[in-house]
């Protein structure tokens, strides 16, 4: 999203907002009427000591009490910030979108400070002021509409903070984590009720600022609580990040400033300031060590062409490295030193006492050697050859790029910036790529340009395995009292031949479990007992063994037996569910991934799919994504195969259950979108998605449709045997009536076609559904008389 597409009208935070422990002081009023002993007494004492402090059970403008209530402060917030990592976290209570401050961990404030000065100069002054408050205010709106309208609107508000360290300037990066668990939006004074029609507008248009100021004034609001603020450092896989990104410019190795940015970022991930960064080709025919390209930035070879035939004899540490394919530490230089005037002048030129060379590996040869030096003696231990393993890849590839031809580092480009790309949009990233390069060598301003495609018309379909959730649900709580009523069996038994007054108590608390995983399995259940069959069971049989008679032993023997080796509990009717639900899962996704590839012979299209309970799977196609002429017959082409492919796979979803363990059913749904949108490739999601708020609708639609049910009804769209079409233009109705027709004729489904209106989705009205019975009993078509099909119908 780009700036001048928003809307930047205010200079400050618009809404008032106070400081409260209201939700905070409710989440342990609740818990104060825990089933765990240690819960309760906890906010038990929490709630006692309140009292004495009724001011905190109101809204804080008086902030000195809180200094003077540090203590019991610093307990009600251990519901989120825990005395064990209390050292260890940088994490703040605050006022929401404020920085007044609650409580700070030593580890923040360190950072940055009581006052939060050095927060305002980073966050703020170190960022585009307006978009802070852009941000913020948006994240307000976003969530008064969601608190007061029920409708969630997609929005990550995501802040990276980059800092340096004092003195000695290493950087350090941190993911903020903003937790508005007891924070809530208090309504001043009613607003305007918002029309359907403005709802929707709203829901069109959720990034335009003054759209939600002139429909929600701030001043019928205010954001009342306490949130938490938590840093994440993150260091390690930010550098890494970017140290994989700058990388891939073909000149990071050859261009100083480049090649001393890539330094800094070693030092900073190894956090020595002094680190010193070499990196020397090694020529594949004789193993010499030579420079690369235009320069080289070994602290051995430099610029001296001379140096180079010499170093291949008279540093024999590289031969080493080279001859044996594996790291190598030199703990002090100076004795190298002694041995070769190279390494003297090594030591006088770079600084160093201390070295690291590790191998730099393409396609299993070895083609250059990485050099980390530190000043002192040591510095660059053993434990450092553990690090650097994430980095030499990285190194690895940009020193090959370098010998590669041009057309090679296009496609390295391609696979680093974008990862796999679907064979059907190739060429734009190619194309993409190749700009890219052209820029950068003829010295121009170069970035990786956005690939986005426009007018494109989508199709999505889903294969779900019905109740999957349930079944899943089911198994697990069959497993858990097999196994729970297997440990009864065997306490009986134990206290018949020794009535110990604490076998009984473990048998109470066996019998306890069963009956709470017969009234229904709820979350927590299944670790809860698993808990209590390692930490209460498991010691309790140990013991029996070694108290009790053969007999015993050979009960325990027998139990164990039953339980899976690697998971240590009864696991039988969950492996029939998860082979029953991979087995079908491989039948559609095969069988998909084969259709696909006759249907790319069709036309080209963009194709992803995926598999969770289910597989579903997303197209698109358009005059943007080929160079071949497009005409709407393509789509409609597309359309009718995708009915036909799903009316196949309804069929071998229906045979396949009843070779299985678990007869799982599967259903099946289709979504139309009748206008075209556009897709833009996200780089740090690394796929397609819609592109503009406009289109945002389709993707809201294709995520809760596979809950709907038909208006003013209990029933479920989504039906086993059946195809469901969701359509929203009466237009598209008419097409997919007339494929039915076709499809009929030729004994795909049956007679009876249902179009029905569904119950409103949130943030979705207007839908409806066309509904088929597939013919389950018709013989698949062979793979020709399929295209024939096809071909009938266009």
């Amino acid at each position: 999203m780009f700036k001048e597409e928003l809307t930047y009208n205010i200079c400050e935070f618009p809404f008032q907002t106070s400081m409260s422990f209201e939700w905070l002081i409710g989440y342990w009023e609740k818990l104060s009427k825990s089933e765990t002993a240690t819960e309760r007494f906890l906010a038990k004492e929490i709630i006692r000591e309140l009292e004495a402090v009724p001011a905190l059970r109101k809204p804080i403008s008086d902030y000195s009490i809180l200094e003077e209530h540090q203590s019991l402060i610093r307990m009600m917030l251990s519901a989120v910030i825990a005395p064990a990592s209390e050292e260890t976290e940088i994490s703040a209570a605050i006022t929401p979108y404020s920085s007044e401050n609650a409580y700070t961990t030593p580890l923040f404030t360190d950072l940055f400070g009581k006052d939060w000065t050095k927060y305002e100069d980073i966050v703020i002054k170190g960022n585009d002021f307006d978009d802070v408050i852009y941000r913020k205010t948006l994240h307000a709106y976003i969530s008064i509409f969601e608190q007061f309208y029920g409708i969630a609107l997609p929005l990550k508000y995501n802040i990276l903070l980059s800092l340096k360290t004092e003195g000695e300037g290493l950087n350090r990066h941190f993911k903020v984590d903003i937790n508005n668990k007891f924070t809530r939006v208090k309504m001043l004074s009613e607003p305007e009720p918002l029309t359907d029609e403005q709802v929707q507008e709203l829901v069109d248009n959720s990034h335009d600022l003054k759209l939600w100021m002139e429909y929600l004034p701030p001043h019928h609001f205010n954001i009342q609580g306490i949130t938490i603020f938590k840093l994440l450092d993150v260091t390690e896989e930010e550098i890494l990040s970017q140290l994989k990104y700058e990388l891939l410019d073909k000149e990071s190795l050859l261009v100083d400033e480049k090649f001393v940015k890539l330094q800094h970022q070693l030092r900073s991930l190894f956090k020595i300031p002094d680190l010193q960064l070499g990196v020397v080709s090694v020529n594949k025919q004789n193993h010499s060590l030579t420079r690369f390209g235009k320069a080289s930035h070994s602290m051995i070879i430099g610029c001296d062409v001379n140096a180079q035939v010499a170093c291949s004899y008279e540093l024999g540490l590289y031969q080493q490295v080279i001859k044996e394919g594996k790291p190598l530490i030199v703990n002090d230089l100076s004795e190298k030193a002694k041995e070769s005037k190279y390494w003297k002048k090594i030591m006088e030129n770079s600084h160093v006492k201390n070295m690291v060379f590790a191998p730099l590996k393409y396609d299993g040869n070895i083609i250059g050697i990485i050099e980390l030096g530190a000043s002192k003696i040591g510095q660059l231990s053993s434990n450092l050859l553990l690090q650097i393993q994430d980095i030499i890849p990285l190194f690895s590839i940009a020193l090959q790029r370098n010998a590669e031809e041009r057309e090679n580092s296009v496609e390295s480009i391609i696979k680093r910036q974008y990862t796999s790309i679907h064979p059907s949009v190739e060429w734009r990233f190619e194309e993409a790529a190749t700009n890219y390069l052209e820029k950068k060598e003829r010295g121009l301003p170069a970035e990786v340009e956005p690939i986005s495609f426009k007018d494109v018309y989508p199709l999505y379909g889903a294969s779900d395995i019905r109740n999957s959730s349930n079944e899943r649900s089911h198994a697990i709580q069959t497993d858990l009292l097999e196994h729970l009523n297997l440990t009864r069996s065997i306490m009986e038994q134990a206290i018949e031949l020794n009535p110990l007054p604490i076998l009984e108590e473990v048998y109470f608390k066996i019998i306890k479990n069963i009956q709470n995983i017969e009234d229904g399995l709820f979350s927590g259940d299944e670790m809860s007992v698993i808990d209590f069959l390692r930490n209460v069971i498991e010691p309790c049989f140990d013991n029996l063994e070694g108290l009790m008679s053969s007999e015993m032993s050979g009960i325990i023997a027998h139990y164990r037996s039953k339980i899976d080796p690697t998971l240590g509990v009864i696991y039988n009717k969950r492996r029939e569910f998860e082979n029953s639900l991979t087995k079908i899962n491989e039948v559609i996704s095969s069988y998909v991934e084969e259709e696909q590839e006759k249907a790319q012979k069709m036309f080209p299209h963009y194709f992803e799919k995926y598999k969770t309970d289910g597989v579903e799977y997303n197209i698109y196609i358009g005059q943007s994504m080929t160079k071949r002429k497009f005409h709407k017959m393509f789509l409609k082409n597309l359309r009718l195969w995708q009915l036909l492919m799903m009316s196949e796979i309804a069929r071998k979803a229906y045979q396949v259950k009843f070779t299985l363990p678990i007869e799982l059913e599967t259903t099946h749904l289709i979504l139309v979108h009748s206008s075209s949108l556009s897709v833009r490739f996200r780089l740090d999601e690394r796929q397609f998605d819609v592109d503009g708020a406009y289109n945002i609708r389709y993707e809201i639609v294709k995520k809760r449709i596979d809950k709907s049910l038909i208006k003013d009804t209990n029933e479920r769209l989504t039906q086993p045997n059946k195809i469901a079409i969701v359509y929203s233009s009466s237009k598209d109705a008419e097409e997919y009536l007339e494929y039915f027709e076709f499809l009929k004729s030729k004994g795909e489904i049956l007679d009876e076609v249902e179009d029905v209106e569904l119950e409103p989705l949130q943030g979705v009205q207007g839908l409806r559904a066309l509904r088929v019975s597939v013919n389950l009993e018709k013989v698949a078509e062979k793979e020709t008389e399929f295209e024939q099909v096809l071909a009938e119908a266009v």
